[in-house]
């Protein structure tokens, strides 16, 4: 289970689900996918529909996730594996329902440390790591035409990617000096 936000209902998103077990042919209870918790009532609710496993995306290999505030949109960051490398490669995946899109494949960072979407739907901010842990970068995704509108470097693990009401993005270095604004596309 992978918590990413509280939702605009009050109800916390939650990646979460099971997938039979390989040492035996006993499915495991519960479905793959994002579900909305009610914290009052105790009661999680499955948003859009099961979890597709195509393409070797899996909730299990799930990195970091952020959403709209109504779920409408959740954008992931998944572990895939390249010719037989265990995490290879992030790929970037956008959730609307049961539609999923995928919208890129980083291959040259190692960790996704947040992902962040915009209140309009329209920019996912990415914060990444290097292979060697040493620098970062905030990778901005056009959800739309699947294109990354913009990229900043950071020495370090970038502290935190925010957006301001008019999809202005705001980055943040974890060391002292690297901090970037920038205007909205």
């Amino acid at each position: 289970v992978v918590a990413a936000r509280v939702l605009s209902d009050g109800r916390v998103l939650l990646a979460a689900g099971s997938v039979p077990s390989v040492s035996n042919s006993i499915p495991a209870p519960g479905r793959m996918g994002f579900y909305g918790l009610d914290l009052g009532i105790g009661l999680a609710a499955i948003l859009g529909s099961a979890f597709s496993t195509e393409g070797g995306v899996h909730i299990h290999n799930a990195v970091a996730f952020g959403a709209t505030r109504d779920a409408s949109l959740i954008v992931g960051v998944y572990h895939v594996g390249v010719a037989g490398k265990d995490r290879a490669a992030l790929r970037v995946v956008a959730h609307r329902g049961a539609d999923r899109k995928e919208l890129a494949t980083i291959s040259d960072m190692r960790e996704a440390h947040g992902v962040v979407v915009s209140a309009s739907g329209r920019f996912a901010g990415l914060r990444l790591m290097s292979p060697d842990g040493a620098s970062g970068r905030v990778d901005v995704i056009d959800v739309e035409s699947a294109r990354v509108a913009f990229s900043v470097a950071t020495a370090g693990t970038p502290a935190h990617v925010g957006f301001l009401a008019d999809d202005s993005v705001i980055v943040a270095s974890a060391n002292v000096g690297t901090s970037v604004a920038s205007t909205p596309y």
